[in-house]
């Protein structure tokens, strides 16, 4: 898969046709779900996405509304362990890229001021961090326009040494970065809040969370590593090596969340 169509498979639909998703789409999921499934992270498939709708509406959803499509993912990890956040959705977005080869579009939706209880009634247990509405998308209507989301230019989010010294773009195409962080910056985030920003020294790439309005979106951290290891491995053919810090910090509205050896 070309670099620069990587992430726009990936993309977010929030409008779903009313089908339901194939039952043998249904029982690959639920296998490599069972695959996946360890100590930090684990996945459920609803399949009745009107029954889960009906009981999330007005506790849940995208920018406070609630997205209908005909089947929910769950996801479940500790999301008290900023670290646990990270992992898990680095390795929930490793796992749903099988969503694109089944012709499934996808959303996430926090659960972030859901009650309990709701939680409860809708998935038979308190756990569930996050959802991912999960259908086949509607087609977009050629004559309109697609509505794009803003995007930070690259030398918003990418600095030299320390955040006082943007990057030069000329250091980036030397280094075979310019392309991983033109396209990284389209991975998705919670709200759209695009809160990573990348410092280089020398080999190394350390990886921070930026505070946004008080906030700290570690689950987006997981998805931004995810996305920006696959896009080096395509665009290098290396492997990125990456380790999270043993401590995350907040200091003057960042976390360093990971050091990246080139």
């Amino acid at each position: 898969m070309l670099i620069n169509n990587f992430l726009t498979s990936r993309k977010s639909d929030r409008n779903f046709k009313n089908k339901s998703v194939k039952k043998e789409t249904v029982d690959r999921l639920k296998q490599v779900f069972n695959l996946a499934k360890n100590d930090v992270v684990n996945f459920e498939f609803f399949e009745n996405g009107k029954a889960v709708l009906d009981i999330l509406k007005g506790y849940a959803g995208y920018n406070g509304v609630m997205i209908s499509a005909p089947a929910y993912i769950a996801v479940s990890f500790d999301d008290k362990c900023p670290k646990n956040k990270v992992t898990a959705m680095y390795k929930a977005e490793e796992v749903l890229s099988l969503l694109t080869s089944e012709d499934l579009g996808s959303c996430w939706i926090g659960l972030f001021d859901t009650p309990d209880d709701v939680k409860i009634k809708a998935f038979g247990h308190k756990d569930v961090s996050l959802i991912l509405a999960v259908g086949y998308p509607k087609p977009s209507n050629p004559f309109v326009k697609e509505e794009m989301s803003e995007r930070l230019p690259v030398e918003k989010i990418v600095f030299k040494d320390n955040f006082d010294t943007n990057i030069e773009y000329d250091e980036l195409e030397k280094l075979g970065l310019d392309a991983v962080f033109y396209y990284v910056r389209f991975a998705p985030s919670t709200l759209n809040s695009q809160p990573w920003r990348f410092v280089l020294k020398g080999n190394k790439v350390e990886l921070y969370l930026k505070e946004i309005n008080g906030k700290l979106y570690y689950e987006d951290m997981g998805i931004i590593l995810y996305y920006l290891e696959q896009m080096y491995n395509m665009s290098s053919n290396r492997e990125l090596d990456w380790s999270l810090e043993d401590e995350f910090k907040l200091e003057n509205g960042m976390v360093k969340i990971a050091t990246i050896n080139l």
